[in-house]
């Protein structure tokens, strides 16, 4: 028998939770997962307290207003924001 987690369409620490999940899931009784597929979106919405690998980030230098920013222009690029975003650069941010 094979566990498989997928989600789709997870806004911000929605991700999160859901890996935390998963991780809960494999220190229960059951088979080991066999693997996992998330397909994240709305990077904008996280947040750090949410945020499952704060310590990963905090060894590469980046803090929380590091990361408040960092989610903050995450929605530039592919913003469809009149006058934001893509390309053609702007204020933006969806």
């Amino acid at each position: 028998r094979r566990r498989v987690a997928v989600a789709k369409h997870l806004c911000g620490a929605a991700t999160d939770f859901a890996l935390r999940a998963v991780a809960d899931a494999e220190n229960g009784d059951g088979p080991a997962m066999s693997g996992v597929m998330i397909a994240t979106c709305c990077h904008h919405r996280c947040s750090w307290g949410a945020y499952v690998a704060r310590e990963f980030l905090r060894e590469a230098g980046v803090d929380e207003d590091s990361f408040r920013l960092l989610t903050a222009i995450s929605s530039w690029a592919t913003s469809t924001v009149a006058g934001g975003g893509g390309a053609g650069g702007g204020a933006g941010g969806g």
